[in-house]
């Protein structure tokens, strides 16, 4: 099973090149950094409170790699003196996942699952960069038609889905999912569908704000990130 922030960086990399979509190579970390506190937000380990994050004790997170990411964040807000909104935290992570320690984790995660490969390609004459194209583009193609169906469909959507659509559109990689033509109509059926949020009573109140808020944190992290590269 992957998790929110790897079907998003699946989507948001050329299957081909094996590279980050040109669209998507400002805002992804700050994508990926959302994605994990929706994650963590789902499984219980954080909570959303008088709009800070406050991160909770003795969680036993199976998944040891998401363990790591709750413990880097979990020390680091215990350093603190009093307790950090929703966008420091996703500005912290963001960073760290684009200065590559982070994604090159994920990266690796999706290697490991047969889905990702390595390879080396020339970059200029003298150099060499990694790429990762897909090895089963298959579960790729089931995501993208998940998101396909939950936005231009008519049936009830699963929480994580429109989590994932909130994240694709934040970091600015959910039109490669859709054709030209198909995007014009998908474009407002995105806006209702976060609008509305049809998650039933599966999910509080609460977390429907701390999803607002993240999407809203990682939209300006992605700007800012994109207007400093434009002005150097």
């Amino acid at each position: 099973m992957l998790t929110l922030a790897e079907e998003l960086l699946l989507v948001a990399y050329d299957d081909e090149k094996g590279t980050v979509l040109s669209s998507a190579s400002f805002g992804l970390p700050y994508g990926i950094a959302g994605a994990v506190l929706m994650e963590f937000a789902l499984i219980g380990a954080v909570k959303y409170q008088d709009h800070v994050l406050l991160f909770q004790d003795g969680q036993d997170l199976q998944d040891p790699f998401l363990y790591q990411l709750f413990s880097f964040l979990k020390q680091k807000d215990q350093s603190h003196s009093r307790r950090r909104k929703i966008k420091y935290w996703v500005q912290v992570l963001g960073r760290q996942v684009r200065s590559k320690r982070y994604r090159q984790l994920f990266l690796d995660r999706l290697q490991t699952k047969g889905i990702l490969t390595k390879k080396e390609k020339p970059y200029f004459i003298f150099f060499k960069k990694r790429v990762y194209p897909s090895t089963d583009s298959g579960i790729e193609a089931t995501i993208r038609q998940k998101v396909r169906e939950a936005v231009l469909g008519e049936t009830e959507t699963e929480v994580k889905t429109v989590m994932l659509v909130a994240l694709l559109k934040a970091c600015d990689a959910i039109k490669v999912i859709f054709s030209k033509n198909d995007y014009k109509s998908a474009k407002k059926r995105i806006d209702i569908l976060l609008k509305e949020q049809p998650y039933g009573q599966a999910v509080s109140e609460t977390i429907k704000a701390m999803q607002a808020s993240i999407i809203a944190s990682v939209t300006a992290a992605s700007v800012a990130a994109n207007s400093s590269s434009s002005s150097n």
